[in-house]
């Protein structure tokens, strides 16, 4: 039995103008998925200034959903002008067990809730 770590992470944003809008929280996804669909534009974004002065540098080698928020935010940062106006915290991690998925699933609509075990 194998268990496939997937998480949640919290998209908040916030605007200069005093008109914050609503937090987002993504479904339940692995890593790879993150890194390769969901945020892979974000990420790439923040490399393509990450070689200006004072802009931080966005790692190639992201191996946990703790580094990867750390990284989106570090991205987002590097690619803000004037200011930050998304933020990305880990909202919970947890695992799924493969025998619970059906054999054509397609990771792009999320993992059942009810099926995620919750650490």
């Amino acid at each position: 039995m194998a268990k496939i770590k997937v998480a949640k992470i919290r998209i908040s944003r916030f605007s200069m103008f005093g008109s914050d809008r609503p937090d987002r929280v993504t479904e339940f996804h692995t890593l790879d998925y993150f890194l390769n669909h969901y945020f892979s534009y974000t990420l790439d974004v923040g490399r393509s200034y990450q070689h200006e002065r004072g802009n931080s540098k966005i790692s190639d080698n992201i191996k946990s959903f703790k580094s990867l928020v750390s990284n989106l935010n570090k991205a987002k940062a590097n690619s803000c002008t004037h200011y930050q106006n998304e933020y990305y915290e880990l909202e919970c991690e947890g695992f799924i067990d493969s025998k619970n998925l059906p054999e054509n699933f397609n990771e792009s609509n999320g993992f059942d809730e009810s099926k995620v075990i919750v650490k």
